[in-house]
């Protein structure tokens, strides 16, 4: 059968409550099959854990995307996004002309997986 979708996998999995607008500042087209996207969050409260990822909403798109951060959380309020081209609507939308700068999505942040410097700072 079909995978579940971002929403149905990651149920049991906390979230932060901030949900945040965040504008496209640059696109990069890392690989061709990977967009990464630039972006600049505009909620002070927004935060996240490396190893964490996000719920990605697209205005319009029927679908929620979940995607891995590939920033550090000391980057904000600017975050890097590489999404992999694929048919699902969201990161079908990243791989549009419609994901360019000044286009505005909104965040979320979640995930238990993550990388603690006081607990894990000594296996890197």
């Amino acid at each position: 059968g079909a995978r579940p979708d971002h929403l149905t996998r990651t149920a049991g999995e906390p979230r932060e409550d901030c949900v945040s607008e965040a504008r496209i500042v640059e696109v990069r087209e890392e690989t061709p099959t990977v967009r990464e996207l630039v972006l600049e969050v505009a909620d002070p409260a927004f935060t996240f854990r490396a190893g964490n990822w996000v719920d990605f909403f697209v205005e319009g798109c029927p679908k929620v995307g979940g995607y891995s951060m590939c920033s550090l959380p000391s980057d904000l309020p600017t975050l890097r996004l590489a999404v992999k081209r694929s048919s699902h609507p969201p990161a079908a939308w990243c791989h549009s002309e419609a994901a360019a700068p000044g286009a505005s999505v909104q965040l979320k942040a979640g995930g238990q997986f993550c990388w603690d410097p006081a607990v894990d700072a000594g296996i890197a």
